[in-house]
């Protein structure tokens, strides 16, 4: 049952960290332009965006991790 669990965080992590990812990559390029172009509300609108989705790629990235740990641990639990 641990296996499961574990098993299907990891892949939700695993997702999650390639949709924010692609996403941060497509909102850098937009950044990029919008700052070429000099249009401010548009820079400002996806450094925002290029911002939250950074920290959503981190946050899928701690899930990630504390799941691969829970997954792949060999540690048995001390009782009494």
């Amino acid at each position: 049952m641990k296996k499961l669990f574990f098993g299907s965080v990891f892949l939700y992590g695993i997702g999650l960290s390639t949709f924010f990812g692609l996403w941060g990559v497509a909102d850098m390029a937009a950044l990029e332009n919008a700052v070429a172009s000099n249009a401010r509300h548009e820079e400002i609108r996806h450094r925002m965006n290029v911002s939250a989705e950074g920290n959503w790629f981190l946050l899928a990235n701690i899930i990630t991790i504390t799941a691969a740990y829970g997954l792949f641990s060999n540690k048995k639990s001390q009782e009494g």
